[in-house]
Formats: C-alpha cells, sequence, structure tokens
C-alpha cells in the first residue's frame, strides 16, 4: 500500500512538471524565463520571473524553449525522511540582458552563470528553503601610471655667476629639473539582474622643476542604475571633484535621469540618457557656490572589434535651465587592447569645453596685484581656457 502511494505521488508530481518554464530569446541578445499567457495579433503576452509581464512582438524572438522538469524519484527510490526532496519549483529568472565577462556598465544585468540554454534550476526541500537567489556579480579594477625624470640641468648654484646677479642657481634661470608624475584611478562595480552600482576615483600629480607642482588633483564619482525593462532603466550619478592647479576649490554635480538603450548586442552597446543636473562649484567664477539646475543628456557607446581591440565613447551636455551662459560639454573616446587576462592597455582622449570659464579670476588677480604685477598684463591674462584636451594612456588590471 505505501510503495502505491508512492507511485501515484510521483505520477501526479511528473504530470505536474511536464509543462516547466519557456525561456524567450530574442534577436537584441536578451533572455527571459517565465510563462506565456496569451499570442494575439503577432504580439506575445508574457510573465516573466520578478520583472513581470511584459509584451514582446513575435517576430523579435530568435528563439523559444520550454524546460522540461523530469521527475527525481523512481517508486522504487529510497526516499531519506530527514530531508525529503520534491521535483524541482522551476527555473531562476534569466537576466533582462546577458553580461559577458567583457561587458562593462550601462544597466546590464550578469547572466546566470549556466552554459548557453541551460536553466538554473531552483531546488527547494522540505524545510520550506526556497530558490537561491542569484548572487551579485563584481568587478574592479586599477590603473597606475607614473613617471620619473631625473634633472636635465644642474640645479644648484652655478659657478661663474657674479654674487650681485639675481640668477644664481639652474631653477632661478629656468632650466629643467628632475620630473615626476603618478596618477591612480580605481573601480568597483557591483550587478545584481535588476541593478548596477559602480564607484571610481582618481588622483593625479605631476611636480615638474624648476616650475614646481603642475598637476594635483583628485575626484570621486558613485553611479546608480535600477533596470525596470530590457531596455529602459533610471539613472543617477553624484561627481565631486578637486583641483588646485585649476583652482577648483570644489565641483560637485547630482545627475538624474531616464535612460534608454538604443542599441544591445554582444558587440555593440549604445545608450541614451535625457536627464536633469544640480552643480554646486567654486572656481573663481561669477557662479560661484550657486546651485545651478540644468537639463542635458549623456550618450555611451561600447563597441567590441574583436577579441583584441574595443572603443569606447562618451558625450555629455548640460544648459543652464534660468541662465543659458552656463553650459558645457564633455566627451571621451577611448580603445582598450587585452595584452593578458585581467590587464590591457588603455589610451584615450578627454576633451572638455567649459563655456562658464574665461578671464583670470578675481581672487587671483588680487594676488598678481599684491605681488608686483602690472595691472595691464593682469588683465591679459586668461589662464581659465574654455576647452581642455587630455590624452592618457596607461595599464588597467581588473578582476
Amino acid at each position: 500500500m505505501h510503495k502505491l502511494l508512492l507511485a501515484l505521488f510521483v505520477g501526479v508530481a511528473a504530470t505536474l512538471s511536464v509543462s516547466g518554464a519557456v525561456t524567450l530569446e530574442l534577436k537584441n541578445g536578451a533572455r527571459l524565463v517565465g510563462t506565456i499567457t496569451k499570442e494575439e495579433n503577432g504580439k506575445v503576452y508574457f510573465h516573466a520571473d520578478m520583472v513581470g509581464d511584459v509584451v514582446i512582438e513575435a517576430a523579435s524572438i530568435a528563439k523559444r524553449t520550454e524546460e522540461i522538469v523530469a521527475p527525481i524519484a523512481t517508486p522504487e527510490a529510497d526516499i531519506a525522511p530527514s530531508a525529503p526532496v520534491v521535483p524541482a519549483l522551476g527555473t531562476a529568472m534569466a537576466s533582462a540582458t546577458k553580461l559577458t565577462e567583457d561587458e562593462g556598465t550601462s544597466g546590464a544585468a550578469p547572466s546566470s552563470g549556466a552554459p548557453e540554454g541551460e536553466p538554473e534550476a531552483a531546488v527547494a526541500t522540505a524545510s520550506g528553503a526556497g530558490a537561491q537567489a542569484k548572487k551579485p556579480v563584481w568587478k574592479r579594477a586599477i590603473s597606475l601610471n607614473g613617471s620619473y625624470n631625473s634633472a636635465t640641468f644642474e640645479q644648484g648654484k652655478l659657478e661663474g655667476i657674479p654674487a650681485s646677479s639675481p640668477i644664481q642657481t639652474g631653477a632661478q634661470a629656468g632650466l629643467q629639473g628632475q620630473q615626476s608624475t603618478l596618477q591612480i584611478t580605481g573601480m568597483l562595480l557591483r550587478l545584481t539582474p535588476m541593478t548596477v552600482f559602480s564607484l571610481t576615483g582618481s588622483y593625479g600629480y605631476a611636480n615638474y622643476q624648476p616650475a614646481g607642482t603642475v598637476m594635483n588633483n583628485r575626484s570621486a564619482e558613485m553611479t546608480y542604475e535600477y533596470l525596470f525593462s530590457t531596455v529602459d532603466f533610471w539613472f543617477a550619478r553624484s561627481t565631486y571633484k578637486e583641483d588646485q592647479i585649476a583652482y577648483i576649490d570644489h565641483y560637485f554635480e547630482e545627475v538624474i535621469g531616464y535612460g534608454r538603450k538604443l542599441v544591445d548586442t554582444k558587440s555593440t552597446k549604445l545608450n541614451v540618457v535625457p536627464g536633469v543636473s544640480l552643480v554646486n562649484e567654486e572656481e573663481g567664477t561669477r557662479f560661484d557656490n550657486e546651485w545651478i539646475a540644468s537639463v542635458g543628456f549623456l550618450e555611451n557607446l561600447e563597441y567590441t572589434f574583436n577579441s583584441h581591440v574595443a572603443l569606447e565613447e562618451r558625450f555629455k551636455y548640460r544648459i543652464g535651465v534660468t541662465d543659458r551662459d552656463v553650459w558645457d560639454i564633455n566627451s571621451y573616446l577611448g580603445l582598450s587592447f587585452p595584452i593578458i587576462d585581467h590587464l590591457s592597455f588603455d589610451v584615450g582622449a578627454t576633451y572638455n569645453y567649459d563655456n562658464t570659464l574665461g578671464p583670470l579670476p578675481a581672487r587671483i588677480a588680487n594676488s598678481f596685484e599684491k605681488s608686483g604685477f602690472p595691472v595691464s598684463i593682469i588683465s591679459a591674462l586668461h589662464p581659465e581656457k574654455k576647452d581642455q584636451l587630455l590624452l592618457t594612456s596607461g595599464l588597467q588590471l581588473h578582476w
């Protein structure tokens, strides 16, 4: 009698598990797991795990697979009373956008880690344990650039110089001394099927004798993205920086926007994020310490030529809401060349244009005037150039 009841139980379990979850693979590379509620007029009404109900064009589906969950016991099997095992309840949700090992941010979600086409089975036990949660994916990277050149000319006292001469050393004569540079950039990235969080920081320092310190800056940036469909996401970014040489006492910007993935394939990713920003800065302009609201957009393109070369391009534009004189652009174009696993050589160009910059800030002009500089020279100085081009290269370690 006991064996007969057990056979009936297993038979019913096997019958119920035949209809399993359906996996839809879209032509843009996305993959959804769930159930089809209905199909009509060239549309598929689909209930995806965690994502919820979505409507998909039938023409955009490249492949559909119905997962069959086979019973895990036979009528003759011995079942341990302490931990009875029941048939799998279903498959875990596949990511709305598959993250490969070399993909970056832009709202992408991590893959399940299972081979292509194989589901992640979530097994429940009689003790009440549910489906296994998908673990977040972490990525870390650090770039280090530096150089050192010994002095080209003697910086100490020059022989044969009259004591009455105002120039007594090589440094006073403007002769080149030792030169050193250091730039460090770090990145921390955390991805889940629905969210992307990144934190980056950088520090740059350079000292050229006899000029002295010619670069001393630091910055930090925090980004958060929430993916609420296969192509749409919310975007937020906070940026802070200081630059002693550029007389930027502080710069803070908060950006909030609605992002959309215009192209999302294995080789090409193109995102656009229109939104608003709030800026507070102090760098010697008439807008110092004012909170300025702006509107604009961000654009990000990633293109992988092959396993040896990848391109990244970014562009940002903002313009003040109440004052149209407040506007700037920031763009980046770079190439990455993998050398070995976890190590690549990167080269890039950054271009900035800030329309709020211009003549010498009053605080700097006053200090020059106190030092004895003629007013005619001070009024002609324009060190805060509106546009700036920066070329960078170096090694990046990522893991």
